[in-house]
């Protein structure tokens, strides 16, 4: 296990361009945020709503509750910027939420998610 919690096959690495130049950086998957949430939490929810839903733009809104308290996340997906998932709209843009919510919650903080 890494030293922010994360397991080996939670981590993601990928290849960014950063002003001209291309580098290797870590994500985790969203699926990592959430083993780490249940594991420290006894009191949970994660509640998801839409906000846009549009044949190009779907927009979430996510609130995590834990006993750290109450975090709230966006999320947005669109047919033009993930074209390869543009079938899954909703789910992405869900899942893009929750895991901005978690990282606000502090899990996984110095992360953007993979997803």
């Amino acid at each position: 296990m890494s030293t922010n919690g994360f397991r080996e096959d939670e981590l993601v690495s990928r290849k960014v361009k950063v002003g001209n130049e291309w580098q290797t950086r870590v994500f985790p998957i969203i699926g990592g945020r959430l083993r780490i949430l249940h594991e420290s939490n006894d009191h949970l929810s994660i509640h998801t709503e839409i906000v846009r839903l549009e044949p190009d733009l779907v927009v979430i809104r996510a609130v995590v509750e834990s006993q750290k308290g109450k975090f709230n996340g966006t999320g947005t997906a669109s047919s033009q910027r993930d074209a390869r998932l543009a079938d899954s709209l909703v789910e992405l843009a869900e899942t893009r939420a929750i895991a901005r919510a978690l990282r606000f919650g502090g899990i996984g903080v110095d992360y953007t998610g993979a997803e």
